[in-house]
């Protein structure tokens, strides 16, 4: 049954959602991207299923990456990832696993983007996400659907430049069997590198300087093709996931024989490399929403920007970027901010990199687990 105390929280919800609602004689859907929330109204009454599809990247054939099966009533509102489970109502409105076999029984929340399709099964009302959709928000379960659904996502995390080449870094949903990587100057794309993903569903790539090469230079879109299952069918299929501008890091073709260049002489590495993580290893819930959380490191030679994340389960939870302070100096970075006023209690990992650009990372990054109790 889908019964919840919700109709004042969704009326409020209704007027706030980021996509446009769809509309029929019969009702409306409205769709949050960066909420990964959806509310429903005028549905008939009777059972019913919300889902989201995205075009398979090989096919184009529309694949369910998230799916919600409740009961609707005349006149209240119908909806996904709003509600949090309570004594009537376990389950709330949490995605729910369909056909998957995730760990716990956990259900699959879908990291909605710009370009998916969400429906109402069996009925005419259905919205496209618009290309100018917000995706600002935490994203994931709501707290209370924590417990009983994990986050779907995929995702281009970090790019670093590596004498020509980029090491990608992302995370891959669960049940996730393969990534495949590419970069694109959004008229050529590079050949597609297979990626090394871990057991956690985190992933890392390294596009090759010659490939980068053939493109231009300047910004370039850094996506994965991934491997994952239908969640209504757990047919095997292939989604495109959230993207990475980067700058094209391919050097500039100079003379073979330049008068100055000593023969075999190996190109130097820009001496960008972080030292001396310092962070808590245990904050109390309050001190963290509170901004008490600090990471504090060494600013290496070259750096003009610094990169701090606070990740749980393999999902960034807040990510700061700010202008690094003087090379060979000590710079702390408060975890602060609106997301930091979200989080909840459980083990996070701080990981920190700097570079030459926003999103280039000139070192490996450093990391330190903490605990949020």
């Amino acid at each position: 049954m889908h019964l919840s105390p919700r109709l004042t929280v969704l009326a409020v919800a209704l007027g706030a959602l980021a996509a446009p609602a769809a509309a029929h004689a019969q009702g409306t859907l409205a769709v949050d991207a960066g909420q990964d929330s959806v509310v429903a109204t005028g549905l008939p009454f009777g059972s019913t299923t919300l889902q989201v599809t995205r075009p398979d990247a090989d096919t184009n054939k529309p694949v369910v990456i998230g799916q919600f099966k409740g009961f609707a009533f005349f006149g209240l509102p119908f909806s996904a990832n709003t509600t949090a489970p309570t004594p009537l109502d376990p389950g709330g409105d949490c995605w729910q696993a369909g056909d998957l076999s995730l760990s716990g029984g956990l259900g699959l929340t879908p990291d909605i983007l710009p370009g998916d399709t969400v429906s109402v099964v069996g009925d005419d009302l259905s919205t496209t996400v618009p290309a100018d959709a917000s995706n600002a928000g935490p994203g994931g379960p709501i707290a209370g659907c924590l417990p009983l659904s994990t986050w779907g996502r995929n995702v281009v995390v970090a790019a670093a430049a590596d004498h020509g080449a980029l090491d990608v870094s992302g995370q891959a949903q669960p049940l996730a069997t393969g990534v495949a990587v590419t970069a694109s100057d959004g008229t050529a794309t590079t050949p597609a590198v297979d990626a090394k993903l871990a057991a956690d569903g985190s992933w890392t790539a390294t596009i090759p300087a010659a490939s980068l090469a053939a493109l231009a230079h300047g910004p370039l879109t850094l996506n994965g093709v991934y491997a994952v299952p239908d969640v209504a069918t757990g047919a095997p299929a292939h989604i495109a996931g959230a993207a990475l501008s980067a700058d094209n890091p391919a050097l500039v073709a100079q003379p073979s024989t330049p008068a100055t260049a000593t023969p075999g002489a190996a190109a130097k590495k820009p001496a960008i490399k972080l030292a001396g993580l310092l962070a808590l290893k245990r904050i109390s819930l309050k001190a963290a929403r509170g901004g008490k959380l600090r990471a504090s490191f060494i600013v290496p030679t070259g750096a003009r920007f610094v990169r701090v994340s606070l990740s749980r389960r393999g999902h960034a939870a807040l990510l700061l970027i700010v202008p690094a302070a003087a090379a060979g100096t000590r710079q702390t970075v408060p975890l602060n901010g609106a997301r930091a006023r979200k989080l909840v209690r459980g083990a996070y990992t701080i990981t920190v990199g700097a570079g030459a650009t926003k999103t280039q990372l000139g070192s490996p990054v450093l990391r330190r687990a903490v605990t949020v109790r």
